[in-house]
């Protein structure tokens, strides 16, 4: 019953230095709102559906940071 938004702030408070650490997987990415929220936090993402190739390169990228 949590979204995705809601556990990142939860992150956020808890475990701050995991921050940077989530990926985000939305079929969504439409929706203004989330879009935002996305692009201003500067997070991670993978739209539905997506495959080995793209899971493999977006976790790349964040253990690269």
């Amino acid at each position: 019953g949590t979204s995705g938004i809601e556990l990142y702030h939860t992150i956020i408070d808890k475990c701050p230095d995991l921050t940077n650490k989530v990926i985000f997987i939305t079929g969504d990415t439409e929706d203004m709102s989330t879009r935002h929220f996305l692009e201003k936090n500067q997070l991670e993402f993978l739209r539905k559906p997506f495959g080995r190739t793209e899971l493999c390169e977006a976790i790349g990228r964040i253990i690269n940071r």
